[in-house]
C-alpha cells in the first residue's frame, strides 16, 4: 500500500492513477485496515483518496469512492476521519453522477454516516446541511431497486434525528414520494418497507405538528392500509408488522385528545379496521395481538 501511495506522488498519467486507485480500492475491500497497522499510513490513504475523489475520469471516481467506503465502513472513527477531511460536499455533489457504481458507494457512506451509533446527529445534520436530500429525493423515484431502497433507508434514518432534522424532510417534499411508493401497486416489497420505516420512525420522532402534517394534510393513511391488502404483506411478516405498529402508535400519541378520534375517523372512511381485522387470526402472535389491541380503539369508541 506504501508504494502505490508514492507512485501516485505528483503521477499525472491516467493510466497509472486509474491503477492505483483499482489497486487501493481492491485493498480496502472486505479487509479491515488492522488496529497495528501504522497510523501515518491510514491518514495518507485518507489523503490520497480526498484528491483523487475530485479526479473526473469516472473509472477513478468509481474505485476510489469504494475505497472511500471500504475504509470508513462500521468504523466509527474512521466515518469521523472522512467528515474532517472535507470531502463531503464532494460526495453529495456526486450522488448526481450518472454512473449506477458511484453512487452506490456514495450511498452507502451517507447510510453509515446516518446510521452512525457516537455521531448521528451531528452526521445527519452535516448530509443536510451539504444538500444531500435532494439528491435522495430524485434516487427515491431512480429505475434501479438498490439505489431507491438505498435512498430510503438513509432518509429513515434521518427522521430518527431531532425534530428539526425531520423538518428538513417533510421541506423537501420527500414524504409525498414517500406516500406514493406505498400507492404503487407494482413497486418492490423491500422498498416499501423502507417507506413505511420512514413514516413510522416519523411518527415516533417528530412532534404533533409534524405527525398531523403527514396524517391530516399528506393523507398517508389510506395508502398505508392499502398496502395491507397485498400480497406482499400477507407473505411478509416485517412489513405487516411496521404498518400495524405505525397505526398503533398513530392511535397511541394521542387517546386523550380530539386527534385521536380523527385519526380513528380516517382509519374508518379509508375501511382501515376491516382490513386491520382480516388479520386478528394470523399465524404469528405478535401480529395478532397487535390486532387485537389497533381494534380496541375502534370496540371502545363504539361503546362511548
Amino acid at each position: 500500500m506504501s508504494l502505490i501511495l508514492q507512485i501516485l506522488q505528483n503521477q499525472s498519467q491516467l493510466s497509472t492513477i486509474k491503477y492505483s486507485a483499482r489497486t487501493i480500492s481492491n485493498c480496502l475491500h472486505g479487509h479491515p485496515i488492522p488496529t497495528t497497522v501504522d497510523q501515518q499510513l491510514i491518514g495518507n490513504i485518507l489523503l490520497t483518496l480526498s484528491q483523487l475523489i475530485y479526479n473526473l475520469d469516472e473509472e477513478v471516481l468509481s474505485d476510489t469512492a469504494c475505497a472511500i467506503f471500504n475504509y470508513s465502513n462500521l468504523n466509527e472513527k474512521r466515518m469521523k476521519q472522512v467528515i474532517e477531511s472535507g470531502i463531503c460536499r464532494r460526495l453529495a455533489e456526486l450522488l448526481k453522477h450518472s454512473n449506477i457504481c458511484i453512487v452506490e458507494s456514495i450511498l452507502g457512506i451517507f447510510r453509515n454516516f446516518s446510521s452512525s451509533k457516537d455521531d448521528k446527529y451531528v452526521n445527519i445534520q452535516i448530509m443536510i446541511n451539504i444538500s444531500v436530500l435532494p439528491s435522495l429525493l430524485q434516487l427515491m423515484s431512480h429505475k434501479k431497486i438498490f439505489l431507491r431502497r438505498e435512498a430510503c433507508k438513509i432518509v429513515s434514518n434521518i427522521c430518527c434525528g431531532n425534530r428539526e432534522q425531520i423538518q428538513s424532510v417533510i421541506k423537501e417534499n420527500i414524504i409525498p414520494v414517500v406516500i406514493m411508493i406505498l400507492s404503487d401497486g407494482k413497486e418492490d416489497y423491500r422498498i416499501k418497507m423502507e417507506a413505511m420505516s420512514i413514516l413510522y420512525n416519523l411518527f415516533v420522532n417528530g412532534n404533533q405538528d409534524q405527525v398531523d402534517h403527514v396524517v391530516i394534510k399528506l393523507g398517508c393513511l389510506p395508502s398505508i392500509i392499502d398496502v395491507l391488502e397485498s400480497d406482499d404483506c400477507k407473505n411478509n411478516n416485517k412489513l405487516l408488522t411496521i404498518i400495524l405498529e405505525s397505526i398503533k402508535y398513530l392511535l397511541d400519541l394521542s387517546c386523550d385528545s380530539d386527534i385521536n378520534h380523527l385519526y380513528l375517523q380516517y382509519l374508518k372512511d379509508c375501511e382501515g379496521f376491516e382490513k386491520i381485522e382480516f388479520y386478528s387470526n394470523f399465524n404469528n402472535i405478535d401480529i395478532s395481538n397487535l390486532v387485537n389491541e389497533i381494534l380496541e380503539y375502534k370496540n371502545n369508541e363504539d361503546m362511548d
